[in-house]
């Protein structure tokens, strides 16, 4: 990052920066806004704070994007936030997500437009750039497996606690990130998913299906892949 700044020093030209939610450790209840301390608890995430300081001592004009998860459509297929969970679906495999790690998820589709919007503008500081629907990766999981109308009995959700002996990990990082909208002077990132008939209202809501709504890998690559509302203009 230093070296990058070196590079700009001088140059007419716009940096960008983009970090993560995983700034937090996710210990409190979420909402996380610009001001709260940072406490990761990956290496991930101190490298990510490291990157951040840097950039703000080192230019003052540039603009910081904390993101969360990108929903969106991945360059091997493999990379993207869905892709794995999807990916044990369609093996008819298990897939296990947590219940008490929540993350503020966003379209890829509403970021493309939000990173030409920053380049293009003279916004400066650090700017929380989640979406504006928070849930859990269980939430997450169980959205996937019904719209992809997947076995639902692959789904396990379960406390962090309960998983045995694994690394650290973050829990409730959801963050608020009204202070991007009041900057821009409108709101530039939709729920994901976007239509409200998509979000769990319990914890086996996944295994209720309709006739009129059985949920395929077509309907999931169109809703929660890609922004309908951008699809249709």
């Amino acid at each position: 990052m230093k070296n990058l700044l070196r590079v700009l020093e001088g140059r007419d030209a716009r940096l960008v920066h983009l970090s993560v939610d995983l700034v937090f450790s996710g210990t409190g209840a979420g909402g996380h806004v610009e001001d709260d301390p940072t406490d990761p608890v990956t290496v991930y995430g101190k490298t990510m704070v490291d990157a951040e300081q840097i950039v703000l001592a080192g230019d003052p004009h540039a603009a910081i994007l904390r993101i969360s998860l990108p929903m969106g459509v991945s360059f091997n297929g493999h990379a993207g936030a869905i892709d794995w969970i999807q990916s044990r679906f369609k093996k008819s495999r298990p897939a296990t997500l947590y219940i008490d790690e929540f993350r503020t998820p966003h379209y890829t589709d509403c970021h493309n437009e939000l990173y030409d919007a920053v380049l293009a503008s003279q916004l400066a500081g650090l700017f929380h750039a989640g979406g504006p629907r928070r849930l859990s990766l269980y939430q997450i999981a169980q959205i996937i497996n019904r719209v992809g109308g997947y076995d639902p009995d692959l789904l396990i959700g379960c406390p962090r606690l309960d998983a045995g002996p694994i690394p650290p990990r973050a829990g409730d990082v959801s963050m608020d990130s009204t202070k991007l909208a009041a900057a821009l002077g409108y709101d530039p990132i939709d729920p994901w998913p976007l239509e409200d008939r998509w979000i769990p209202t319990h914890q086996d809501w996944h295994h209720k299906r309709s006739a009129d709504e059985p949920g395929s890998p077509g309907l999931l690559a169109d809703v929660l892949y890609r922004n309908p509302r951008r699809s249709a203009i």
